[in-house]
């Protein structure tokens, strides 16, 4: 069965970056080891598994959002920035069959790997979140931030993330 969303929809990202935040909705708290599908070939495996031990960022999408693309856009430009640092950024689309995305990512290439939630389970057990989600880990699973466009202060958690992460 299907299981009910409880995403609070799409919207655009807000103009002004500071009123981005997504109210505590996940914000430190353990990440949901939520069972993901990789687009591409290869085994099913979790969302805390694929971040294991690192600095990463989850990009939470659908295709029907229109305002994921421009989030995604600088996510993708975000994770290009700091892949040397250590970076990890993983695509996550919620609540849709796979042929679906595929279809969109032959129109919408993605430069992340693009993981599959089919059933909605990371968005609700992260919390009430709205799409576009975009979710900083820390190397045991514990969110850091949820917000729905990155901004400047994403982009600092990000950078004083890294330089203290000593692995």
């Amino acid at each position: 069965p299907l299981a009910v969303p409880t995403l609070a929809g799409c919207a655009p990202p807000p103009a002004d970056p500071g009123s981005a935040a997504v109210p505590a909705a996940g914000s430190g708290r353990a990440l949901p080891a939520t069972s993901v599908e990789p687009v591409e070939a290869g085994a099913a495996t979790t969302t805390t598994e694929l971040v294991r031990a690192r600095v990463a960022i989850i990009d939470v999408w659908a295709t029907w959002c229109q305002a994921c693309r421009p989030v995604t856009k600088k996510v993708e430009s975000l994770a290009a920035s700091k892949k040397d640092a250590g970076l990890l950024v993983v695509s996550l689309n919620v609540g849709e069959e796979r042929s679906s995305v595929e279809r969109y990512l032959a129109d919408h290439p993605s430069t992340l790997p693009v993981y599959l939630d089919g059933e909605f389970d990371f968005a609700n057990e992260l919390g009430k979140i709205q799409l576009p989600a975009v979710v900083v880990v820390v190397h045991l699973g514990n969110v850091r931030m949820v917000r729905s466009n990155v901004d400047a202060e994403m982009t600092t958690l990000v950078d004083g993330l890294l330089a203290a992460d000593t692995r």
